[in-house]
């Protein structure tokens, strides 16, 4: 019988390779000549694009990057015209950054191309296998979905803390 070490080290052997083929996907994106984006570009591009307007602050830790990082990232892409600045009416030191319609394009472009690659990764099983696949993977979704802290069984720090380090 397998071990459940050897099933998490399989796992996470599938995951990275996983997640390394989105990458290539995100490369492949970026190397399209109509855009003209990097790959940390595009992940603004995409949490925009998932989430909405967004504070920046907000857009950092989403990232898990300094806000001065992002800032420096925002302003390149706010010259490229794919994102904007918009003041909040209400309160006009709070600043949402939020696509513009080549941004959104972008997104679209992107989006498409990882929905191609998963769909392609999904055929290669049958109509009940894929069922079965989304609901196993939906519960360990959900399971990770409780955060790192609960998994793990340690405190997870709070969004000001040093992210290079977890207290048990």
């Amino acid at each position: 019988m397998v071990s459940l070490e050897n099933r998490a080290t399989e796992l996470r052997s599938l995951i990275q390779s996983i997640i390394k083929q989105l990458r290539r996907v995100d490369e492949l994106t970026v190397a399209a000549p109509e855009f003209e984006v990097n790959v940390q570009e595009l992940k603004v591009i995409e949490n925009l694009g998932d989430c909405g307007a967004m504070k920046m602050g907000q857009l950092a830790e989403d990232l898990r990057l300094a806000l001065s990082s992002v800032t420096s990232i925002v302003d390149h892409m706010e010259n490229k015209k794919i994102i904007r600045r918009v003041r909040s009416e209400e309160d006009r030191r709070v600043v949402w950054v939020e696509l513009t319609d080549s941004g959104k394009a972008v997104y679209d472009y992107c989006l498409g191309e990882k929905f191609r690659f998963i769909k392609g990764i999904l055929q290669t099983l049958t109509e009940d296998e894929q069922e079965i696949f989304l609901v196993l993977f939906r519960k360990i979704a959900r399971r990770a979905g409780e955060g790192v802290g609960s998994v793990l069984h340690i405190s997870e720090p709070g969004p000001n803390a040093d992210r290079n380090h977890l207290d048990p």
